[in-house]
């Protein structure tokens, strides 16, 4: 995925959409980058001990900032994702993280 970008992952509970979110963002803190983790779901600690129960210790991550973990609403069932994705999106863009363009 390019670099600056905003993913979302959205299927059915249990489909492993945040096993695939921490496993990208494992892969991006291993390259060195920042991370945004963006969920409706765990606070920072609770991220950091679901990851660690799959192999992925990202505690250091997490007290030096380089993977922040950021609230977002509860989805509603069958809303679309172009909004929540926007949503997001300038929620980023507002902390500096992504350019407009």
């Amino acid at each position: 995925m390019p670099l600056g970008t905003v993913n979302l992952a959205v299927g059915a509970a249990a489909a492993g959409k945040s096993a695939i979110s921490q496993h990208m963002a494992w892969g991006a803190l291993q390259g060195c980058y920042g991370v945004a983790y963006f969920t409706s779901e765990l606070t920072p600690y609770g991220l950091a001990t679901q990851m660690a129960s799959i192999g992925l210790d990202v505690s250091q991550s997490i007290r030096t900032n380089k993977l922040t973990k950021y609230p977002m609403p509860e989805p509603t069932e069958g809303e679309e994702a172009g909004p929540i994705l926007s949503s997001v999106t300038q929620a980023i863009e507002k902390r500096g993280a992504l350019s407009s363009s």
